[in-house]
């Protein structure tokens, strides 16, 4: 059997355990980032890439009317033409341009962002676990395995997607649906925040949430219950609705199909590999020393590696029994697994390449379209690709073992993980 847990019962009292986790995760983006590039007046390593890309927007945008529409339009970008969604972090640079005449014309606020990512990264994570246990220590070490997630440092790291960094919205709604937060403000400032800052985070939340108020729906006796599940239904659809149509993508024209380069593998989760690139794992370039990236190399939009610790242990925790408690809570969490899943659907396509293999099936020409929407719609892979780790951190709180024995498992856990991604943390 194995360890009894809570199914229904929030943690009240757990405040030191996330806290710690934050300052950790602050310290971290620090580190990663340098204090030198936390100086808002400091632009002088944003010198490629996306990073450039937003802060050239942003730098556009600061000197755009107060009072526009679409309110993230910027006049003049480039020679006469004007643009407007292009990279530019509006959930900060919207206030930002109120006190533009007080800003020097240097000012960047990349830096801070990251670091401010890295905590909130590693406090909702700790937020989660602690729905599972009330372990300070478990939550803690656990958490950090989301800190040093792949996915999460490839975007703020090599990749140099600031905005993408915005991963702990991903993780805050995941625990709104896990402890059954169906409070409308709170979802309507999630999704605003959200839309302001990233449209592809904006869609995975609305279908998680959606799946999970049906799933809900169709399990609730309570008129009461159906009424306030279905007022906040409608109320996530018109709020994404108002939000596409103020910051004006009703109007975009037809933009890159996202169902040719940028799809995911069959084994995307197993695969640290990059193009041509050196893979991003330690024990895979121990192992394959030839170096086969040229056969299962992805794209750099597509990678959606786990780790070794999470891979491992994945394995191992699948053998040992769950008890009936934490069976309760598989049952609750379902219909986010059932969403994630269509997530990943997506996200692979309907052509599904493994190698030098490919091959297509049938989709609705419907969903075909909605996914062409998205270029990068391999993102949609990233709420899978959470759960699994959730699933082995919720896995590693409840085996039944002396608890000496499980926090040296848990440790274990994330120093497989450190080590493993050594290579991707030199790059980023």
């Amino acid at each position: 059997m194995g360890r009894a847990i809570r199914v229904n019962q929030i943690p009240k009292k757990l405040c030191t355990a996330p806290q710690i986790a934050l300052v950790v995760g602050l310290i971290f983006g620090l580190f990663l980032v340098g204090i030198s590039r936390v100086n808002p007046i400091n632009t002088e390593w944003i010198v490629n890439g996306d990073r450039l890309g937003n802060q050239i927007a942003w730098n556009y945008f600061r000197r755009s009317g107060l009072l526009q529409w679409p309110i993230n339009r910027i006049s003049n970008y480039g020679f006469g033409w004007s643009n407007f969604g292009h990279g530019s972090n509006l959930f900060i640079s919207i206030p930002l341009k109120f006190f533009n005449a007080l800003l020097p014309n240097n000012f960047q606020f990349i830096g801070l962002w990251i670091v401010a990512c890295c905590a909130l990264q590693t406090y909702f994570a700790a937020k989660i676990i602690g729905i599972f246990t009330d372990a300070s220590f478990e939550i803690v070490v656990l958490s950090l395995n989301f800190l040093i997630f792949p996915i999460f440092l490839m975007r703020i790291g090599m990749m140099g997607h600031p905005q993408l960094g915005a991963q702990w919205l991903l993780l805050l709604g995941m625990y709104l649906i896990f402890s059954e937060n169906f409070k409308p403000s709170r979802w309507v400032m999630l999704l605003a925040i959200t839309f302001f800052i990233d449209l592809y985070l904006a869609a995975i939340l609305i279908v998680l949430v959606l799946f999970f108020l049906v799933a809900c729906s169709k399990e609730s006796k309570k008129n009461l219950e159906k009424y306030s599940r279905i007022k906040l239904f409608s109320l996530v659809i018109a709020v994404s609705v108002s939000l596409l149509f103020l910051q004006g993508y009703f109007s975009l024209p037809e933009g890159v199909l996202g169902s040719g380069f940028f799809r995911i593998s069959p084994i995307t989760f197993l695969n640290p590999r990059i193009s041509d690139r050196t893979s991003f794992s330690l024990f895979a370039n121990i192992l394959d020393p030839v170096n086969s990236n040229y056969v299962f190399g992805e794209s750099a939009e597509s990678f959606l590696y786990l780790g070794a610790g999470f891979l491992i242990f994945a394995i191992i925790f699948s053998l040992f029994r769950t008890a009936n408690t934490s069976m309760r809570i598989f049952r609750k969490l379902f219909p986010v697994f059932l969403a994630s899943l269509a997530l990943f659907i997506i996200a692979l396509s309907n052509q599904i390449s493994l190698a030098s293999y490919e091959f297509h099936y049938w989709w609705p020409n419907q969903l075909l379209t909605i996914r062409q929407i998205f270029r990068s719609a391999s993102r949609f892979g990233w709420p899978l690709a959470y759960l699994t780790g959730f699933f082995v951190c919720f896995k590693a709180v409840s085996i039944d073992l002396r608890n000496r024995f499980r926090k040296l498992l848990i440790v274990a856990l994330l120093l497989l993980n450190v080590i493993d991604l050594s290579p991707l943390f030199r790059e980023s």
